[in-house]
């Protein structure tokens, strides 16, 4: 069972400035914070106020899909009415360093780069290993930044378009090791 450490109770007037709720949410919420190894399930089993993942799941119209969750994600666990809308974006994965520049000022050229390091400049490669394309995207980022089908198969602007949103997310962290041989971090 998760510790109450984890479990924040609010109310929904005291979260407008995290998380938008609309005028007809007046029932107190709690939210939850994504540990990882959590599954839907294991959450609501941890969680007094909710019966099955369904309901979880049902609580935040933002979470495509039931089966990928992020540490540090903030769900919505509705007590004593509906349920609350979900927060708008994931969080981003804790990281012991903080996101570099937006992504907004990233050139091409770091991203061409970023790809001779990973996968030697092959926008198309597949190397079998459970990362694709020229950024060597596992396949749960790639649908967390809302890529379609596999990373290898987009053309490089989308696979850089999706890299920009990721950067945004988690920051240069996205790339551990190449990131730091490029002095990124």
């Amino acid at each position: 069972m998760r510790s109450f450490g984890m479990r924040v109770f609010t109310a929904a007037a005291a979260t407008v400035g995290l998380v938008g709720f609309g005028a007809g949410a007046a029932a107190a919420a709690e939210t939850y914070e994504v540990q990882p190894g959590d599954t839907l399930s294991g959450i609501a089993r941890s969680l007094d106020t909710v019966d099955t993942w369904q309901q979880l799941h049902a609580a935040n119209p933002k979470l495509s899909d039931p089966n990928l969750i992020f540490p540090g994600q903030v769900l919505q666990v509705a007590t004593g009415g509906a349920a609350a809308p979900a927060a708008s974006e994931p969080a981003s994965e804790p990281t012991s360093e903080p996101a570099s520049a937006p992504a907004a000022t990233t050139d091409t050229g770091v991203w061409d780069r970023l790809a001779q390091c990973e996968s030697s400049g092959d926008w198309s490669i597949n190397t079998g290993n459970g990362y694709y394309g020229g950024l060597q995207f596992a396949l749960s980022s790639w649908e967390w930044v809302g890529g379609q089908g596999y990373p290898h198969e987009a053309s490089r602007a989308e696979q850089i378009h999706r890299a920009e949103i990721l950067l945004e997310r988690q920051g240069w962290n996205a790339w551990p090791s190449c990131s730091r041989q490029l002095g990124l971090r």
